[in-house]
């Protein structure tokens, strides 16, 4: 895994385990994982969510950040730059959101609630940007041009999650009081339930009802049993 003429493959998030099992030095395993975790181009499964818990659970109480500064090579032309427990928290547990605690995730995955706790982290988080951002004037943002930085809560517009949780604060408070409360189970719920969203699928349904109550009985005997072959 260092510096080659090649690029290394990344392994998998199970690799790395069995890896921290042996003899490689702790501080550059838990470093490797998460660099595995945040580069996933899809959710995690639940067996990986696992991995998780067993890497936080068993690694991270283990780990002993060297004194002097280091550099791991994910690959040729990736590094990961680690000085203290601090950095790599910085860099890897607070992207799962600034209320996520490792020792809390350990405790809710054996009460068979690891992935509804990052989720709930993750929405907690959003809730907080959206109250320090404040809701959005008219539909547009409060703040001037000036004053947007680079940060990715300050992305307004789309389906950028803090933004649509400024809509929902603006639309309904009490509502807003809720999402932050874990009450949805994702910010588009919230946001779709004060009707800052359109629920696409509802619509659709909505459709297919209409056109039912169109149907002649052939026609409806014909639709069943297609569905019963779908």
């Amino acid at each position: 895994m260092r510096t080659s003429d090649k690029v290394s493959p990344l392994p998998d998030l199970g690799q790395v385990v069995q890896w921290a099992e042996g003899d490689m030095p702790h501080h550059e395993c838990i470093v490797l994982f998460f660099e595995v975790w945040w580069r996933m181009d899809k959710q995690p499964a639940m067996a990986e969510y696992g991995l998780l818990y067993k890497i936080l659970k068993e690694l991270l109480p283990k780990v002993e950040w060297p004194d002097s500064e280091f550099k791991w090579w994910v690959n040729k032309y990736d590094s990961a730059l680690i000085t203290k427990h601090e950095t790599f928290k910085r860099l890897y547990l607070d992207r799962f959101g600034k209320f996520f605690d490792a020792a809390e995730y350990v405790c809710s995955y054996e009460e068979g609630k690891g992935k509804l706790y990052i989720k709930k982290a993750e929405i907690k988080s959003v809730c907080a940007a959206a109250r320090e951002q404040g809701a959005p004037i008219n539909g547009g943002d409060r703040k001037s041009k000036n004053q947007i930085d680079n940060s990715q809560t300050e992305n307004k517009g789309g389906n950028d999650p803090v933004y649509l949780a400024r809509r929902v604060l603006a639309a309904d408070p009490m509502v807003f009081e809720r999402l932050e409360r874990g009450e949805f189970r994702s910010v588009r719920a919230a946001a779709i339930d004060v009707g800052v969203v359109k629920d696409k699928t509802k619509s659709q349904l909505d459709t297919a009802k209409s056109v039912w109550l169109k149907l002649n009985d052939e026609e409806r005997n014909e639709f069943l049993s297609w569905v019963s072959e779908v």
